[in-house]
């Protein structure tokens, strides 16, 4: 029942491009920013805005994506819980190391890799819209500041990293760096400009905050659900180390 209403979701989701497409003109990617100082001031000051000098500092992240993907992450030791359907899957992103469960039962080794790449996947995808603002200085990043309809936005391009690189987001800020909405052209989506929302901020205890939806078109819109962090494991309700399995092989 659970894969059946996935399907649905992504047949849904597909008919909302397509028709997206129908109404909507394809934008072309912004051609003329300039890179270098100005570009970095306002990626930095969107960074504060949203509290990243305290980000560092936080241990574990929990978060549920749209309802279907639920996570834990400890980011210190670089390991991921990933939790959908019937499947369990522990992942070192960066490398292919995992381990992979439906249920209770550990999976063979052929079915173990394909759930790995997927857990992969959507903690790549996931993870982004639940942090890409901190994410404008990884390597292989480039920023510019571009004039869009009398407004200078920020443009950032990831050339690597991740499951698509070579997409870019141009993101709109409020006056204080807060962003507000980006417009993405990515590789899973047809549509270049397709523009979704970044608002309803969690305020963490720590000051890191973070939005926890993205308006865009019907079936577009995505929610995070679930947001906590912690400092050890025993605070995001684990008796023992979750990822005692990983460290173990």
């Amino acid at each position: 029942m659970k894969i059946l209403k996935r399907l649905v979701l992504l047949v849904i989701i597909l008919i909302a491009i397509i028709v997206i497409a129908g109404i909507v003109a394809n934008e072309s990617l912004p051609t003329g920013g300039e890179s270098g100082e100005e570009a970095d001031k306002m990626a930095l000051k969107m960074e504060k805005a949203l509290g990243k000098e305290h980000w560092h500092d936080i241990q574990y992240v929990q978060w549920t994506f749209v309802g279907m993907h639920h996570f834990l992450w400890d980011k210190h030791r670089n390991m991921v819980r990933v939790k959908w359907d019937q499947n369990t899957v522990y992942i070192t992103p960066g490398t292919s190391k995992g381990a992979a469960f439906i249920e209770t039962e550990r999976v063979d080794e052929n079915d173990e890799g394909v759930l790995i790449k997927s857990a992969i996947d959507f903690f790549n995808n996931d993870m982004f819209w639940l942090i890409a603002p901190y994410k404008t200085f990884d390597e292989g990043v480039t920023r510019e500041v571009v004039d869009y309809e009398g407004d200078n936005r920020l443009l950032v391009t990831y050339s690597s990293g991740g499951s698509t690189p070579g997409d870019s987001y141009l993101w709109k800020l409020a006056a204080d760096g807060t962003p507000e909405s980006y417009k993405m052209w990515v590789q899973i989506i047809p549509i270049g400009g397709l523009e979704l929302t970044w608002e309803r901020y969690y305020t963490l205890g720590n000051g890191v905050r973070m939005s926890h939806f993205h308006e865009g078109i019907g079936p577009l819109d995505l929610v995070i659900s679930d947001v906590k962090v912690g400092y050890g494991y025993e605070e995001m309700n684990c008796e023992k180390d979750p990822f005692k399995i990983l460290i173990e092989e």
